[in-house]
């Protein structure tokens, strides 16, 4: 475990995509991992509150919202903010967090929650946004029609993401598959670096400490995305 220095913020790494695209596969060889010398923090969405021992801390988060301005598209995770509080008792202990969502889990209070609050911000960054995806149903997931006004979660979460993970790609025997694949996903978020991996298995390096996040982005996906002081009448 490394010593921060002074107003050195943790890194946090958000991993989402949908039920069954090997997420929590991803996750767990990344925690039997040592090669990234980190004692991390464990989000998860669900199930009861749980500590590790070895060098994991592990908590859940529910899903709460809280409106910071009238707009409708502002929106914080309240659940995410008390759960990132808590931990800062224990900001010594660990060196990064880790949030793993739901599959249903939509991206941008998550990620409004890392950027705009400043109870977060003051002792918390967003390193990465990380995407897993299945490349045997991914296509189908994004062709999925929904209610009017309802948007498409996992094309949410590939728009959203700084890296995708195509994970299960040793089910895949066709190599112009993946490519296909690749492609749709590069129409949808061209900025997003793509890596495969089997199994789950990646390097650390791929998905911790990346350095990734860029708030930049976000306005050209939600030109209000960062105004919490619009007015709607």
């Amino acid at each position: 475990m490394r010593v921060r220095e002074s107003g050195e913020t943790i890194p946090v790494t958000v991993l989402t995509g949908f039920a069954g695209a090997g997420k929590t596969t991803v996750l767990h060889h990344l925690l039997q991992s040592h090669d990234h010398g980190m004692r991390l923090a464990v989000v998860e969405n669900g199930g009861r509150t749980v500590e590790l021992k070895d060098e994991i801390i592990k908590v859940v988060s529910y899903e709460r919202f809280e409106r910071v301005s009238c707009c409708i598209n502002i929106r914080i995770r309240s659940d995410l903010v008390k759960t990132l509080q808590e931990l800062e008792e224990r900001i010594s202990s660990f060196d990064g967090v880790i949030i793993e969502t739901t599959g249903m889990a939509e991206p941008e209070p998550i990620v409004q929650t890392l950027f705009l609050d400043e109870r977060i911000t003051q002792r918390y960054h967003l390193d990465g946004f990380i995407t897993v995806v299945d490349p045997q149903n991914v296509m189908m997931q994004l062709a999925q029609e929904t209610c009017d006004g309802v948007n498409n979660v996992s094309v949410e979460q590939i728009a959203f993401a700084d890296r995708i993970v195509l994970n299960k790609c040793e089910l895949v025997d066709d190599d112009e598959q993946l490519r296909a694949v690749e492609k749709a996903l590069k129409f949808i978020n061209t900025y997003a670096a793509i890596v495969r991996s089997k199994m789950g298995c990646l390097e650390s390096s791929s998905l911790l400490n990346i350095s990734a996040a860029d708030i930049s982005r976000a306005p050209a996906m939600d030109p209000e995305y960062l105004d919490t002081d619009c007015n709607y009448q």
